[in-house]
């Protein structure tokens, strides 16, 4: 079992299975897990437009994973929430090494088998290279 387990999250409606897996992974009464929404940084938007637009996109973030976290509450599991703003693969990365997570567990798509190339180098991929600590893909 983990004690410290992140689930890196893009707030979309299948990502649910994605928690309630990573949550049974978690010690009972000794772990938790940390819900992250990272919001992808726009090379260029600073200052006060740049305030307003993270502003919002963050407050709707918060909102649907404090609504992720109630509806999960029968899972019996602490589950935390962070919202923030950076390179999604990266700042995924760094937030493992940086809280000391042991495990990250992520939603990840299929490869089409006709068509390998595209959509190679997805976040899944990049976090799972990058990563200190193991990666649990799910589909």
């Amino acid at each position: 079992m983990f004690r410290n387990v992140l689930i890196p999250m893009n707030l979309s409606e299948r990502e649910r299975l994605v928690v309630e897996m990573a949550a049974g992974l978690v010690e009972s009464g000794a772990g938790f897990a940390t819900l992250l929404h990272v919001i992808e940084e726009i090379e260029g938007l600073s200052g006060e437009e740049g305030d307003r637009f993270y502003s919002g996109l963050r407050q709707r973030a918060e909102k649907i994973l404090e609504e992720t976290i109630e509806s999960l509450a029968p899972l019996r599991c602490e589950l935390h929430r962070v919202v923030v703003v950076g390179k999604r693969a990266s700042t995924i990365a760094c937030f493992a090494e940086d809280e000391g997570c042991d495990l990250i567990v992520m939603g990840s798509q299929r490869l089409d088998p006709e068509r390998p190339d595209k959509g190679i180098w997805t976040t899944s991929q990049k976090v799972s290279l990058l990563a200190g600590c193991p990666v649990l893909l799910v589909r």
